[in-house]
């Protein structure tokens, strides 16, 4: 009868649904259900024959330990076995009704834990899990005596044995506690408890090194090597799960990049997250040694002279062949057809790998397939700090001389722009952040050791890789390249802690090119803040003088003065510096007037190389003339006027004895923007210059100077495979 209201109520419940529902990504059946019929999916048939079997060989397994004799039993050792098998059913059912309303609850997303913590980390369910425990010794402890246990054989019951070294209530009760709880829920994975088979974990997500081909990126996965036999790059190369026969480089990016963002001059010298990157496919070449040596980039026609494509209509439209596109490719593309670009829209609170978008990827199990390009990127300045996610909206192309390093690619992507976090911390981190009450930033700030969180309540450290806030703080992270990676000042980020997006801006960012040569940019854009929209000289003898016409600018040009076209942020101008004599008796001296400079003239905002730049930067970097701000000489982000404004003190982050150091403001030469690459085979620099919209954010636009130019100088080691 019981069998039968069981089957009943399964029936009642899961009859209606689809059968695919019982599946994986829904209510992840079978799990550890045995299915007799696999070729027909897991139905309600298996569903309602899993539980009959898998709850009828748990009751049976508890009865033999509950009862362990068959020998004639007096009045109190009956009542003593019989207080054990009541008591124990009890708690079974105790815990599990426990577990089961946590589970749901986590189902419906009115709890926000880890299913599988609710016995440890939900409150509720601690208390009436700790409380039915104690019912258990205190009642086992009432109706037994150590004559009535030991006559009842449970001490000597093998599943008993190791808690009773002496045969008493006590013993029997630990026992009933420690077998009734695992077959309800136990702390081993190699071990189906209850609750495994009425809340089935999902399957493991698919991973390069799981031995199967399960993954659009993946071309072969350990002996699964059929599209290249012998040729399968390992999880731990340098092209896992892709490969190795087939040519194609692993772009690998460096945290001392330099980064300017914006024309105040406040937010350059960034650096970025060490280890992130990409993969490229290269044609028509023959590899380092040659002869043919210039390789073609990315995605391309297959026909001369071989431009970017994304599907084969594209070549066809053309007359040039077919579209040489891989699973590498990182522009958009839907799972099921990688020629289908497609688009995810910023429409949920985090920016995901995948997405629905039905208009180009349509039907079950399509998707969206986005990659990002590199960790989220933490910035900070001017106390204003924000998370930017960098996803790639095209295809990397280019081309690339394998033989001298020489590089050319266009890389385009978007820049989702988040205030979040605190200056010292502006991401999300995996581990590596103090202990505190969930949204407590002020005190989950990063640390390596438990000494660097004395400051704190708890004072320990997080070490264990574990997001530190955001929609998956407390969840699992990896912190290592391609997925994470260590940053100079801002913690360790991952693309599995991202942060929380809440009226993000959002930036079309293109390099093009992003090259090993030299970039220029040269002003030639009015200003819309009112002081800069004329004209000034640029280059020649009059350089920055005021202009309306050529003929007033020997050996130069007369040329409006921003770099970018004006929009929605702040008011637009060349930089961030105050007024300068240029020439005279009063040449780089700080002014007013023109009167104020003799044989010369005073030009606003300007700004000339940088003598204290590093030597690879230069000439690449501005100072300004007669500016100058203060940084803490390891807390950079920190602005200081004097050295006790980095004392811990005054600056709760800043190390103990960092100091104020004042330097020239950072700025964009007046003349033009200069970034220098460096051609090489394994360690290429590129460069790039690039306009950066508003981002609708005023403390962000106003604080970099948006909208306006960026660089980069990208630092990187580039590895060749199949050649």
């Amino acid at each position: 009868m019981l069998e039968q209201r069981l089957r009943d109520g399964l029936s009642r419940s899961c009859g209606s649904i689809p059968a695919i529902l019982l599946g994986p990504g829904y209510l992840n059946y079978p799990g550890p259900c045995s299915d007799a019929t696999p070729s027909d999916g897991f139905t309600l048939a298996d569903l309602q024959e899993c539980f009959v079997t898998s709850h009828d060989a748990s009751v049976n397994h508890l009865i033999d330990v509950e009862y362990s004799t068959s020998n004639q039993m007096d009045n109190p050792t009956y009542a003593c076995q019989k207080a054990i098998s009541q008591i124990g059913g009890k708690f079974v059912v105790a815990e599990l009704k426990a577990l089961q309303k946590c589970r749901n609850a986590v189902d419906r997303g009115t709890l926000t834990i880890l299913p599988e913590a609710c016995a440890t980390d939900d409150a509720k369910t601690v208390a009436k899990i700790t409380a039915a425990r104690s019912s258990v010794r205190v009642g086992i402890g009432a109706k037994c005596t150590p004559t009535a246990v030991a006559t009842l054989g449970v001490c000597s019951n093998p599943a008993c044995a190791s808690f009773c070294g002496t045969c008493d209530p006590s013993c029997v009760a630990e026992c009933i506690l420690a077998t009734h709880g695992d077959a309800a829920n136990t702390l081993a994975t190699d071990v189906n408890d209850l609750i495994d088979f009425e809340y089935p974990p999902p399957p493991p997500p698919p991973t390069c090194g799981d031995g199967s081909r399960n993954q659009t990126a993946e071309e072969c996965d350990g002996a699964d090597d059929g599209n290249c036999p012998g040729q399968c790059g390992t999880q731990a190369s340098a092209f896992p799960c892709l490969c190795l026969n087939t040519p194609r480089e692993r772009v690998i990016e460096h945290a001392n990049t330099d980064l300017d963002t914006g024309w105040t001059g406040l937010a350059h010298d960034f650096n970025i997250v060490e280890g992130g990157g990409y993969f490229l496919d290269l044609f028509d070449c023959d590899g380092p040694q040659g002869p043919d040596t210039l390789c073609t980039v990315g995605p391309s026609c297959s026909g001369a002279p071989h431009p970017p494509c994304s599907n084969n209509a594209q070549c066809s439209t053309l007359s040039l062949g077919t579209c040489r596109k891989t699973a590498i490719a990182v522009g958009p593309h839907c799972n099921l057809d990688i020629q289908q670009t497609c688009t995810c829209d910023l429409n949920s609170t985090t920016a995901q790998p995948a997405c629905i978008d039905q208009t180009n990827c349509p039907g079950t199990g399509n998707f969206c397939m986005q990659q990002f390009h590199t960790p989220p990127l933490p910035l900070s300045a001017g106390g204003v700090p924000v998370c930017v996610v960098n996803v790639f909206t095209e295809d990397v192309v280019g081309t690339r001389d394998l033989a001298t390093g020489a590089t050319a690619l266009r890389l385009r992507q978007k820049s989702i722009v988040q205030m979040t976090g605190t200056p010292a911390q502006p991401c999300p981190v995996c581990g590596g952040f103090c202990k505190a009450a969930p949204g407590d930033l002020g005190n989950r700030h990063n640390c390596t050791t438990n000494a660097d969180c004395a400051d704190t309540p708890m004072q320990a450290c997080e070490t264990s890789h574990v997001c530190s806030f955001g929609p998956n703080q407390g969840l699992a992270c990896r912190p290592d390249p391609p997925f994470g990676g260590p940053t100079p000042l801002f913690g360790n980020p991952s693309i599995d802690c991202p942060p929380t997006l809440s009226s993000a801006g959002i930036l079309d960012i293109v390099f093009n090119p992003q090259t090993t040569e030299t970039v220029s940019l040269q002003p030639s854009i009015a200003c819309s803040e009112a002081a800069f929209s004329g004209k000034t000289c640029v280059g020649g003898g009059n350089q920055g003088a005021n202009c309306t016409t050529g003929s007033q600018c020997p050996g130069g040009t007369c040329s409006f003065q921003c770099f970018c076209p004006v929009g929605v942020g702040v008011r637009e101008q060349p930089n961030g510096c105050d007024a300068a004599c240029v020439g005279g008796l009063h040449d780089a001296e700080s002014c007013t007037f023109d009167s104020e400079c003799i044989g010369g003239f005073c030009h606003l905002a300007d700004c000339r190389a940088d003598p204290s730049a590093p030597p690879a930067s230069q000439p690449n970097e501005g100072g300004c003339t007669a500016t100058v701000e203060g940084r803490c000489s390891f807390s950079s982000y920190q602005g200081c006027l004097s050295d006790a404004d980095c004392s811990p003190a005054n600056c709760a982050l800043c190390k103990a004895g960092e100091t104020c150091s004042v330097v020239a403001k950072d700025c964009y030469i007046n003349s033009g923007i200069t970034r220098s690459g460096v051609a090489s085979q394994t360690d290429p620099v590129l460069s790039a210059i690039f306009c950066i919209a508003g981002t609708g954010q005023s403390a962000v636009d106003s604080t970099a100077g948006l909208p306006g130019p960026g660089a980069i100088r990208q630092t990187s080691t580039v590895v060749d495979t199949g050649f």
